[in-house]
């Protein structure tokens, strides 16, 4: 009886753990989209400036930080590709269909 009690704990604190992974893992995800969703606007908005250099390098910081945070929590790197992927498809598909931020440099 102790036994079946035992792997009944560890089987909810198996779950516990993959539900609060899975969690972690999906508000990276909408973090990230929407992050990389600005950085893909202001690089578009500000194309002809030299500032667009900054917003590119800074996609390129999100996605490298992103992946390593998702490959840490899964501990698989093509999970962690994968959801790379996808992500930087979902915000270029927003700043698309949707729309981009217009901003412009504006003097103080």
């Amino acid at each position: 009886m102790t036994d079946s009690k035992q792997e009944i704990k560890e089987a909810r604190g198996f779950m516990k753990n993959q539900l609060s992974t899975v969690t972690e893992v999906v508000v990276r995800s909408i973090f990230y989209i929407i992050t990389n969703y600005v950085f893909v606007s202001m690089g578009l908005s500000f194309h002809t400036h030299w500032i667009a250099i900054l917003f590119l390098l800074s996609m390129v910081w999100a996605t490298i930080d992103y992946g390593k945070s998702v490959n840490k929590i899964t501990g698989k790197k093509v999970i962690a590709e994968i959801l790379c992927i996808c992500c930087i498809a979902i915000s270029i598909a927003i700043a698309y269909f949707v729309g981009y931020i217009q901003g412009e440099i504006v003097s103080f």
